[in-house]
C-alpha cells in the first residue's frame, strides 16, 4: 500500500516498488517534532501557519510557535515494508507540498525498557521549489506489536538487527527512493550512488526471510542497473564497456527470483522485466549473444508468469522487444524483427491510457518499423514509424529527459521517409528535430549525444545530396566527429559512426578536389570495419565496406593508383558476399560493383570487364522497381554502362540503350534534385555521340539543349554547371548558334561562383587552375563575334578572381551607409570575418592522422563557420543590390564605366591569347569605342613556347632567388642589365634573350603599336602604355621587345622607342588606382613623400646579401641629398612589429631582403625580417588609402604560378592589392652586387626627372626598363 501526499500538485518522488504481504505493524509516539527555517522570516514561509508532517502512513500538524519555527505532536503507525517522509503546509484548505524530508542526521537508539525503543534524528528538508532550507527534529519512540522479543541493553546492537527496526527501515527505504527521484531529474550519479547505499543498509538489516525482501533486493537491482545505464548509456546508446554493473545487476536479480517467496506476485514478475532489461543491456555492453538469448527466455518466463492484470505485464511485453531487435541487428533473421514488433503491439494494446511506459512503447515500436523499412523498403513500415513515433512525442512534455531521444527517432524516420518518396519537407523538418535533439541533449549523457550528433550527420548528408548545399556537409562532418569524440572506445555504435564519418568526407572531396578528405576518408571507414564484430554476421558491415569501396573508386580517379581500384572491386565483391537475400540495400551494392569493374574496363580491363559490368547492372534492374528508392540511379547506371561499352565496341546499340535509360532516368528524378545537372549533361553527351553517327540535325540540336538545361539549373553544383555551359558554348561555335554568347555569358558569371568566397584561398587557386582559361576562351570567341566590349568585360569578371573577392571585402561603403548605416555596419563586419576565414587552416591541414578529435573539430568548426559567412554575405549582396541605386554594388563594371574611370592620358593594351588566335584590345580615354588589332601570327602555342625558352634560359643560370652564387669556377653573367638607350646584348643566352625579344616584337608589340599610330622618339615624354597580358603571355616582357645589335643586319628598334611601358593585371585596378587620390588642383602641392627603406643583409637559413646595405644607403644618400624624410630600418632593427608600425607612417617602400611567394595563399606571401616572416595579410590590414609606391629589390617578385596566369599570383600584384598605386619588382634573377647600382640609378632618375615642388611622380618607375613596373 502507497500514500499519496494529499496535494492538488503531483508528486515528483518515484513510486514505491510493490510489496509483498504486510509487515508488523508498529506506533511511532512523537513526543516532540520541531521544524525550523534558515530564515527567521520570509515572505513565503510567514504565509505557513500550519505545516502538515506525512510521516509513514500518518499525519502529524505542526503549528508555527515563532518565527520560522513550528511544533507538534502525535503518533502514527507504518508497516516495515512501506512509508514515505513529506511535508507540505495548508493554503486555502489545501495542502501544498514543500519538499521531501533527507534522511541526513545520525539515528541513535537507546534502551529505556523492556516495551520501548526511544530515537531522535535529524534532517534537512529537500525543497521542491524555491524557498528556505528546513531542518527537522524528532523524538519519538517506539511500540512494537505484542509478543515482540525486546532486546536488553548489552545485546542491543544485535537485537536491532535481528529484529525488524520498521522506522530505520523506513528511513533507509525512503532515503533510497528520495535519492533515485532526485537521480531522475538531475542524472547526478552521487544521488544514484546514495540510493544504491541506502538500498544496501536495508538489506543488511532486513532478514532474508522477510516477506519484503525480495522486493528490496529487486530495488536495489534495479538501482544498480540506473547507474550501469547511467555510466554509459542511457536510451538507446548503453553499452560502455562497464560490464561489471551489468554483472552485478545480473546477480542481485537472479538473486532476487531464486529467493522470491511468491511465484505468480508482482515482485517476481518485476524481477524477471528486470532481469530481461538487464541482460539486454550486458549484451550491449559485452557483446555476447547468449546474453539475448537468455533475455528472451527471461522474458518468455515472465510472460508466463504474469496472472491477468498484472501492472508489470505491459512492460513484459514492450521490453521483450528489445532483446529481438538486438538478435535480428546480429543474425539478419527478419522473424526476430517481426516477433520484435508483435511484442510491442501486445504491450500497447494491453496498456492503460496514461501507462507511463506508452511514450517509450510508441517510440519503440516506431524505431521497429523504421528498421523493418530499411530492410524491406515497404512504405506502410515508413508510414506506421512516423504515426508511432510521433504518438510517443505527443505524450512527451517539454524538458523531459526522454525528449532528445524521441526527437531524433523521428528524425530518422522522416530521413527514411524522405528517401524513398523525396519530399523535401521530409529532410529539412529531420534536420531541425535533429538539431533540436542536439541541443537538449545534457553534454554529461555523452554516449547518447554521440548516437544524436550521428543521425545529424548523416541527416545533413541525405539533404546535401538532394540540395547541394555544401554547408550540409560542412555541419554533417562536425556533427560525426563530435559523434566519435564523444562514443567510448567498444560503443556498439562506433563503427557506424566511423563509417558515416568517412562518408562526409568523401562526400565533401570531389567539391574542392582536398585529397586529404579522400585519404581520412579510407582511413576512417577502414576503422570502421576493423572494429565491426567478427564472430557473428553484422548487418551493416556489407555497407561499410560498399562505402570505403567508393571511396577507394574517387580516390583512385584522383591519383591513378592501381591499388585503390583493385581494394575497391575486392571491397563491393564483400558487401555482397555478406548481404543478406532480400536485403534492400542489395542492388545499390551490385551497383556498386558494377561501377568499379566499368571503371577497371576503362584502365586496361576491356570489354570483359565492361561486360561483367553489364550483367551485374542487371541483377540491380531484378531486384529494383521503379517505386523504389531512387529509382532514376539504376538508369542512370545502365546508361553510364552502355556508354562505357560504345566507347569500346562503337556499336549503335549500345548508344541507344544508353539514350533511352538516361531518358527514363529524366523522367523519374524529382525536381530540385542536386544530380538533375549532371544527368541533362550525360544525356547531351550522348546525344553529340549520336550526332556524330547518324548526322541527323534534331539529335545536335537536343544535345544543345540539354546542356543549356544543365547550365540553368540552380541549386546544383557550380562546377557541374561550369562544365555543362562550357560545352554548350563550344558545340554553340560549332553550329554557329546565336546561343553561344549567352552560354559563355552564364560560363563566366559561374566561374566566381565555382571559385567562391566558401573555400579558402588556396582552394579557390586550385579549381582556378582547371577553369581559369574560360575567360580567353570566351573573349576570343567575343572578339570572332565582332564585341570587342563584351570581351573587355567578360575578360574583367572572370580574371584574377581572388585579388577580386579580396579587394571587394574591403570595399568603401560611403555610398552604402549614406542608404543605410546598419546594413553597411553588417555587411563590414561579415566581410572582415569572410577576409579572416579565407586564409583559415583546413580541419585535415595541420599534420598527421593522429592529431587528437577536439582539434580537428575546432578547425571543422571554422570551416562551417566559413560557409555560413558566405551564404550570408551572399544574402547581405542581394539585399544591398535591391536598393535604389546600388543594383551594381561590387559588380564587374560595363567597359564604359570602366574606361571613363582610367587615366587621362595613355592606352591599355589587353592581349588575349587562346588556342590559334591572338588578338589586342586597346582603349583609352580619348576613344569612344575600343581599337581590336588581331595578332594573326601569333597564338598560344607561340606564347608557351617563348614561355618555356626564357624559362630555360633563367634556369641556366642558377639563380632563382637574389643572392644566390654561381657555381665553383663558373664565372658569374647578368641575366638583367640596363639598356635603356643602349640596345645591345651580350653573346649566348645572356643578356635579354634576343631571339625571344625579337618575336615579341615582330608578332605581338610592332602590329599594336602601328595600329596605335605610335611614333619613336628619343624623348622621356612618350605616350603610357598599360599592358594587360594573357595566358603565357604574362610571363614574358613585353616592355621589352625589341630587335637589339646582333651579327644581322637589322634595325635596332624596340618598344621602348615609342612607349613607357607598366603592367597591370586587369584594367579595373588601374582605374581603382587613378581614382584612388582626390583630383590635384595645378597649384596644389603633392602631399608630402615619406621613405621607409628596409634592409636584410643577413638572415637565417638564407643566403647572405651583403649589396642590401650598401642598396639601402645609396637610396638614404639620394634621399637626403633632397631633403625627403625617410627612416631606415635594417638587421635586428628590421623586426615584423616595427616594420608594420612605420609603414602605416610612410608612403613610398624599399625592400632589399629575401621574400616569399606562396603561391597556394598569396596573401602569406611576405618579406623574411630578423625575428620573421612579413606577411601581405598583415600588410593589407594595414587599409592604406595613401600608399603611393613600393620598390621589391627582390627577385621574381613579379611572376606567378605558370599554372594561373589569369591569376596573377606575384608579390607585385598583391602590393597593388594593398593599395599601393605602384610596385616595382624583378622579372628575373639578379646579382646581389647589381641591386646597389640599379637601385642608385633607378632613383636617380625619377628624383632628376620629378619638380621640386609636386614632389616625386611614382610614374616615372615605368621608364626604367630593367625592373617591371606595375600599377598607375
Amino acid at each position: 500500500m502507497q500514500r499519496r501526499l494529499p496535494s492538488s500538485q503531483p508528486s515528483p518522488a518515484l513510486q514505491a516498488p510493490p510489496s509483498g504481504a504486510a509487515g508488523p505493524l508498529c506506533t511511532l509516539f512523537i513526543t516532540r517534532a520541531v521544524i525550523k527555517s534558515d530564515q527567521g522570516s520570509g515572505a513565503t514561509q510567514d504565509r505557513w501557519l500550519k505545516l502538515r508532517l506525512l510521516l509513514g502512513e500518518g499525519v502529524l500538524i505542526l503549528n508555527r510557535s515563532a518565527p520560522g519555527q513550528w511544533e507538534g505532536r502525535g503518533h502514527v503507525k507504518i508497516t516495515g515494508g512501506n512509508g514515505r517522509l513529506s511535508i507540505g503546509h495548508f493554503f486555502n484548505s489545501t495542502v501544498l507540498e514543500i519538499g521531501y524530508i533527507s534522511v541526513g542526521g545520525g539515528i541513535q537508539a537507546k534502551y529505556v525498557g523492556p516495551e520501548k525503543h526511544q530515537y531522535r534524528f535529524d534532517s534537512k528538508i529537500i525543497r521542491v521549489g524555491s524557498g528556505p532550507i528546513l531542518e527537522l527534529s524528532c523524538d519519538l519512540y517506539m511500540s512494537l506489536p505484542a509478543g515482540t522479543q525486546y532486546p536488553v541493553e548489552r545485546h542491543q546492537q544485535a537485537a536491532a538487527a535481528a529484529n525488524t527496526d520498521a522506522l530505520l527501515l523506513l528511513l533507509l527505504a525512503v532515503k533510497g527512493e528520495v535519492a533515485l527521484n532526485r537521480y531522475n531529474q538531475s542524472h547526478n550519479l552521487s544521488d544514484l550512488d546514495q540510493a544504491i547505499s541506502a538500498y544496501t543498509e536495508v538489506l543488511k538489516i532486513l532478514p532474508s526471510d522477510h516477506p519484503s525482501f525480495n522486493t528490496r533486493r529487486g530495488a536495489l537491482g534495479l538501482a544498480m542497473f540506473s547507474r550501469f545505464e547511467h555510466t554509459g548509456y542511457t536510451f538507446l546508446c548503453r553499452a560502455t564497456g562497464q560490464v561489471q554493473f551489468a554483472d552485478r545487476s545480473v546477480e542481485t536479480l537472479e538473486k532476487a527470483i531464486e529467493l522470491s517467496l511468491n511465484p505468480r506476485g508482482s515482485g517476481l514478475t518485476l524481477g524477471y522485466r528486470s532481469l530481461g532489461v538487464a541482460l539486454t543491456v550486458r549484451f550491449e555492453a559485452g557483446r555476447k549473444i547468449g546474453d539475448l538469448v537468455r533475455a528472451v527466455e527471461v522474458f518468455k518466463t515472465g510472460i508466463a508468469a504474469a496472472s491477468d492484470g498484472d501492472s508489470m505485464l505491459v512492460d513484459l511485453y514492450l521490453d521483450f522487444g528489445n532483446p529481438l531487435s538486438l538478435l535480428y541487428e546480429q543474425t539478419g533473421d527478419v522473424a526476430f524483427l517481426d516477433k520484435s514488433l508483435e511484442m510491442r503491439k501486445k504491450g500497447l494494446d494491453i496498456a492503460s491510457p496514461g501507462h507511463h511506459s506508452l511514450r517509450h512503447g510508441y517510440a519503440n515500436l516506431g524505431h521497429g518499423y523504421y528498421t523493418r523499412f530499411k530492410r524491406t523498403a515497404k512504405p506502410q513500415d515508413i508510414e506506421d514509424a512516423v504515426a508511432a513515433l510521433k504518438r510517443a512525442l505527443e505524450g512527451t512534455p517539454e524538458g523531459h529527459s526522454t525528449l532528445p531521444h524521441f526527437l531524433s527517432l523521428l528524425a530518422n524516420a522522416l530521413h527514411a521517409r524522405f528517401t524513398h518518396f523525396k519530399d523535401v519537407k521530409d529532410i529539412n523538418e529531420a534536420v531541425s528535430l535533429q538539431q533540436r535533439a542536439v541541443e537538449l541533449s545534457p553534454p554529461d549523457l555523452s554516449t547518447h549525444l554521440s548516437v544524436i550528433n550521428q543521425d545529424l550527420g548523416t541527416t545533413l548528408l541525405s539533404r546535401f545530396g538532394y540540395t547541394g548545399d555544401i554547408r550540409d556537409v560542412e555541419r554533417a562532418i562536425i556533427a560525426l566527429q563530435k559523434a566519435v569524440d564523444s562514443c567510448p572506445p567498444g560503443h556498439m555504435h562506433l563503427p557506424s559512426i566511423y563509417n558515416n564519418l568517412g562518408i562526409a568526407l568523401s562526400t565533401r572531396f570531389p567539391r574542392t578536389g582536398e585529397l586529404q578528405f579522400a585519404d581520412r576518408a579510407v582511413e576512417a571507414q577502414r576503422k570502421a570495419i576493423s572494429l565491426a564484430p567478427l564472430n557473428i554476421t553484422y548487418q551493416r558491415l556489407p555497407s561499410f565496406y560498399n562505402d570505403l569501396g567508393s571511396t577507394l573508386i574517387m580516390r583512385f580517379e584522383k591519383t591513378d593508383n592501381r591499388e585503390d581500384l583493385t581494394e575497391a572491386i575486392t571491397a563491393f565483391q564483400k558487401a555482397v558476399e555478406l548481404s543478406p537475400v532480400g536485403h534492400a540495400w542489395l542492388p545499390g551494392w551490385y551497383g556498386s560493383l558494377a561501377d568499379a569493374l566499368a571503371t577497371r574496363s576503362q584502365n586496361g580491363g576491356g570489354m570483359a570487364d565492361i561486360d561483367e559490368a553489364i550483367r551485374t547492372h542487371e541483377k540491380v534492374v531484378k531486384l529494383t522497381t521503379e517505386k523504389g528508392r531512387n529509382p532514376f540511379s539504376r538508369y542512370i547506371q545502365g546508361g553510364d554502362l552502355r556508354m562505357d561499352r560504345f566507347r569500346l565496341s562503337k556499336e549503335q546499340q549500345d548508344l541507344t540503350s544508353a539514350l533511352s535509360s538516361y531518358e527514363t532516368a529524366l523522367r523519374l528524378i524529382p525536381q530540385g534534385y542536386s544530380y538533375r545537372s549532371a544527368l541533362h549533361t550525360r544525356y547531351a553527351s550522348a546525344l553529340i555521340r549520336q550526332f556524330q553517327l547518324t548526322n541527323d540535325q534534331a539529335h545536335f540540336d537536343s544535345a544543345l539543349e540539354h546542356y543549356k538545361l544543365a547550365a540553368q539549373l540552380t541549386g546544383c553544383s557550380p562546377l557541374t554547371r561550369f562544365a555543362a555551359g562550357r560545352e554548350w558554348a563550344r558545340f554553340a561555335v560549332v553550329a554557329n548558334s546565336p546561343e553561344a554568347m549567352e552560354a559563355f555569358q552564364i560560363c563566366v558569371d559561374l566561374l566566381p561562383l565555382a571559385a567562391g568566397l566558401d573555400k579558402t584561398l588556396d582552394r579557390r587557386h586550385y579549381t582556378l587552375k582547371w577553369i581559369s582559361d574560360l575567360s580567353r576562351e570566351a573573349a576570343s570567341y567575343a572578339l570572332s563575334r565582332g564585341e570587342p566590349k563584351t570581351a573587355v568585360e567578360w575578360l574583367e569578371a572572370s580574371r584574377c578572381l581572388v585579388w577580386g573577392q579580396i579587394n571587394s571585402l574591403r570595399t568603401p561603403l560611403d555610398e552604402l551607409r549614406g542608404y543605410d548605416e546598419e546594413l553597411a555596419t553588417r555587411f563590414a563586419a561579415v566581410s572582415a570575418k569572410l577576409e579572416k576565414s579565407g586564409t583559415r587552416k583546413g580541419p585535415y591541414d595541420v599534420g598527421t592522422s593522429d592529431v587528437d578529435m577536439k582539434t580537428t573539430i575546432s578547425l571543422q568548426q571554422e570551416a562551417v563557420l566559413h560557409v555560413e559567412l558566405a551564404a550570408e554575405y551572399s544574402a547581405l549582396l542581394e539585399t544591398i543590390r535591391a536598393a535604389p541605386g546600388l543594383d551594381r554594388f561590387l559588380k564587374a563594371p560595363s567597359f564604359d564605366s570602366l574606361v571613363g574611370n582610367l587615366p587621362i592620358s595613355g592606352y591599355t593594351v589587353l592581349v588575349n591569347v587562346y588556342g590559334d588566335h591572338c588578338d589586342a584590345i586597346c582603349t583609352s580615354r580619348s576613344r569612344d569605342e575600343p581599337l581590336h588589332v588581331r595578332l594573326p601570327d601569333f597564338s598560344f602555342d607561340k606564347a608557351e613556347e617563348l614561355r618555356k625558352r626564357l624559362h630555360d634560359v633563367v634556369n641556366s643560370f642558377g639563380m632563382r632567388m637574389r643572392g644566390d652564387r654561381p657555381a665553383e669556377g663558373e664565372k658569374p653573367k647578368r641575366v638583367l642589365i640596363p639598356f635603356r638607350r643602349k640596345k645591345t646584348v651580350e653573346d649566348g643566352k645572356a643578356g635579354l634573350v634576343p631571339a625571344v625579344l625579337r618575336e615579341l616584337w615582330l608578332y605581338v608589340a610592332k602590329p599594336i603599336i602601328d595600329a596605335l599610330g605610335l611614333k619613336g622618339s628619343e624623348s622621356d615624354q612618350k605616350d603610357r602604355i598599360w599592358w594587360c597580358l594573357t595566358g603565357p603571355l604574362a610571363f614574358l616582357p613585353i616592355h621589352a621587345a625589341g630587335i637589339y645589335k646582333t651579327s644581322t643586319t637589322e634595325e635596332n628598334v624596340a618598344v621602348s622607342d615609342f612607349v613607357i611601358s607598366s603592367y597591370i593585371p586587369t584594367l579595373t585596378s588601374l582605374a581603382k588606382a587613378s581614382n584612388s587620390a582626390p583630383p590635384r588642383r595645378e597649384y596644389a602641392p603633392r602631399q608630402v613623400n615619406r621613405f621607409l627603406l628596409v634592409s636584410q643583409p643577413e638572415t637565417k637559413g638564407f643566403c647572405p646579401l651583403p649589396g642590401a646595405m650598401k642598396e639601402v644607403e645609396s637610396v638614404k644618400k639620394a634621399l637626403d641629398a633632397r631633403s625627403i624624410p625617410n627612416l631606415t630600418l635594417s638587421a635586428s632593427s628590421a623586426i615584423v612589429k616595427t616594420t608594420l608600425t612605420q609603414i602605416r607612417a610612410h608612403n613610398w617602400l624599399h625592400f632589399a631582403c629575401h621574400a616569399y611567394q606562396d603561391v597556394a595563399n598569396p596573401l602569406n606571401s611576405g618579406f623574411i625580417l630578423s625575428d620573421g616572416k612579413l606577411v601581405l595579410s598583415e600588410i593589407t590590414k594595414l587599409g592604406m588609402k595613401g600608399a603611393e609606391f613600393a620598390y621589391l629589390s627582390a627577385c621574381q617578385r613579379s611572376t606567378g604560378d605558370e599554372e594561373l596566369s589569369e591569376e596573377a599570383v606575384h608579390l607585385a600584384a598583391g602590393m597593388l592589392a594593398a593599395g599601393f598605386k605602384g610596385v616595382v619588382a624583378t622579372m628575373w634573377s639578379i646579382r646581389d652586387q647589381d641591386a646597389p647600382e640599379m637601385a642608385k640609378d633607378f632613383y636617380g632618375y625619377i628624383l632628376s626627372h620629378s619638380h621640386p615642388r609636386d614632389g616625386i611622380d611614382s610614374s616615372l618607375a615605368a621608364t626604367w626598363i630593367p625592373y617591371v613596373h606595375f600599377g598607375a
